[in-house]
């Protein structure tokens, strides 16, 4: 009978170091679980802090963007204004530069007439 509670004995404590083996692998997983979590904690921290730091740099991107437009709109008026006023002033050269032409001419045809009867009462 003592071989029997002896081998009982035996079972039973092989089944407990089993058991406690088995504890001791779970006690690991859940220590390994428990830190990995805290890595995707961090990893998570790290990705809001980045993502806001990102929202930041848009926003200032666009407030950018819109003030460049507005400028671009502003310079782009003065450009077509002055491409008119440039027009104009080539317009009135050419008046100006033709009507010097006309009135060159006509001073050249009186000098011209001048200096004939000029030669002629000579």
């Amino acid at each position: 009978m003592q071989q029997m509670s002896y081998s009982k004995q035996l079972s039973k404590l092989s089944e407990r170091a089993k058991y406690e083996a088995q504890i001791g692998e779970l006690k690991e997983k859940l220590e390994s679980s428990c830190r990995r979590q805290h890595e995707i904690e961090n990893i998570l921290e790290e990705y809001e802090v980045v993502k806001n730091r990102q929202k930041e740099q848009i926003k200032e991107v666009n407030k950018k963007y819109y003030e460049l437009q507005k400028r671009f709109t502003v310079i782009d008026k003065e450009r077509k204004e002055l491409a008119d006023k440039l027009l104009t002033l080539e317009k009135d050269k050419k008046i100006a530069t033709e009507r010097w032409i006309r009135a060159t001419s006509q001073k050249k045809q009186e000098e011209v007439t001048k200096s004939k009867k000029y030669c002629k009462h000579l």
